[in-house]
């Protein structure tokens, strides 16, 4: 299984707002939109046709503005970041696409109970005052019966694995060494399987999945 990154990653030029970047990627292609592209197509093949999907701490929307341009689904963007929800804005417009954008606290949702087919989160869940709390509103959110996923790093990824990624996808001196320290940096906003473990254990889900990637894990769970 090829290495995930859903959060923060290297090759993605612009500033960080609340540890998320909220400027548009490099135009030249890169591993990142690449993912991007992969998840896209993964989450339309699952997801009812005209389904509600909402992506929780969405930051720039650089999942949420390319899920709404797939015109299936309805797409909302979550963040507390006036910044980062400013950025869905301006990137869902110059994409041409509807997204509702709504601002709040990932821990005390404005939405209703059972209104979304699909949660997605890609922020680091350690990055959260409360991710239990997080935790219980997306499931709450959920119609009964559907799933969501969060999508991050994980601590205890042995570091050869990291070296691995880097040299695979970085071919100068300063591409690599930049990559490594970036890395050093997600790591610690990062929790290791058995935190994700004991983070679900405190939410009464129907079932729930932890998928292991050599540098992060997909968290399945469903209400």
């Amino acid at each position: 299984m090829e290495p995930r990154f859903p959060y923060k990653c290297v090759g993605y030029r612009g500033i960080v707002v609340e540890g998320r970047q909220i400027s548009r990627p490099a135009s030249k292609p890169s591993p990142v939109s690449a993912e991007i592209r992969r998840l896209v197509m993964r989450f339309v093949d699952m997801l009812p046709l005209g389904g509600e999907v909402l992506e929780v701490a969405a930051g720039s929307g650089a999942l949420a503005v390319p899920l709404a341009r797939a015109s299936r689904m309805h797409v909302t963007a979550l963040d507390a970041s006036a910044a980062a929800i400013d950025a869905v804005r301006r990137n869902a417009d110059k994409a041409a696409v509807r997204i509702d954008v709504q601002k709040g606290d990932p821990a005390h949702m404005p939405f209703p109970d059972g209104c979304f087919d699909f949660v997605i989160c890609r922020a680091p869940m350690k990055s959260f005052p409360d991710p239990v709390a997080v935790l219980r509103e997306m499931r709450r959110v959920l119609k009964p019966g559907r799933r969501g996923v969060i999508l991050n790093l994980r601590r205890d990824v042995p570091g050869e694995q990291v070296t691995r990624y880097i040299e695979s996808r970085r071919s100068s001196f300063l591409g690599r060494l930049s990559a490594r320290l970036d890395f050093r940096m997600q790591l610690r906003s990062a929790y290791t399987l058995r935190q994700f473990e004991a983070l679900l254990s405190q939410v009464p889900f129907g079932s729930t999945r932890i998928d292991g990637a050599p540098l992060g894990v997909e968290v399945w769970f469903e209400r």
